[in-house]
């Protein structure tokens, strides 16, 4: 009786490697999918353009500003008490 308690522990234990094995594979498998992935991210880095880039670009602001260039063209004409409103 103690065979075969010893025959069940080793299937049990055979069982548990595969799974482990399994394990092993798919993290390995993952973490180089993971690495390709990055890669490219990165080699595609100066083709990219994010939100905070194409914002600035169209509000005129990505470039270097200068007192020459103070007028930006967005009608400040308004002056505090300036309005005629009637409410």
């Amino acid at each position: 009786e103690d065979m075969e308690g010893e025959d069940a522990s080793d299937g049990n234990l055979s069982q548990n490697a595969k799974l482990c094995a399994m394990v092993r594979e798919s993290e390995r498998q993952a973490l180089e999918r993971t690495l390709i992935y990055m890669k490219q991210e990165s080699e595609a880095l100066d083709l990219k353009e994010y939100y905070q880039e194409r914002r600035l670009k169209s509000l005129g602001l990505d470039s270097e500003w200068s007192r020459e260039d103070d007028d930006v063209g967005w009608g400040g004409t308004r002056v505090p008490g300036g309005a005629d409103y009637d409410w």
